[in-house]
């Protein structure tokens, strides 16, 4: 539900940055007047868009220490996700993370299963 939420939530957060472009003009320009477009985007759009950069980079490491929990609750180090910068690789930290919970104690203490 963590995940589906914050998923949610990013599209959200596009779809209001999309609107907010709109609304400044900037997705009717033809190559020869772009600087022009730049140059004419109100302060009120960049400050909602640093709003929402700010607001989806908070969701990001929210989701990424999720991940790095979640890899550790299967008994492997959060590094593995670094695989997921490489071509393909985060099919395996996608695989990893859909892994059971390891019901022992794992390398990182034995939170999990507390009497």
């Amino acid at each position: 539900m963590h995940l589906l939420f914050q998923f949610l939530l990013t599209i959200v957060i596009g779809v209001a940055s999309i609107v907010a472009l709109c609304t400044s003009g900037i997705f009717s320009v033809t190559p020869n007047n772009v600087t022009w477009a730049v140059s004419h985007i109100t302060f009120l759009t960049w400050l909602i868009e640093l709003i929402l950069f700010i607001l989806l980079v908070w969701i990001k490491l929210g989701l990424l220490g999720y991940a790095v929990r979640r890899l550790h609750d299967v008994n492997y180090s959060g590094w593995w996700l670094w695989l997921s910068i490489i071509p393909f690789g985060w099919i395996i930290v996608v695989i990893f993370l859909v892994l059971p919970t390891v019901e022992e104690p794992v390398r990182w203490g034995s939170y999990l299963f507390v009497d």
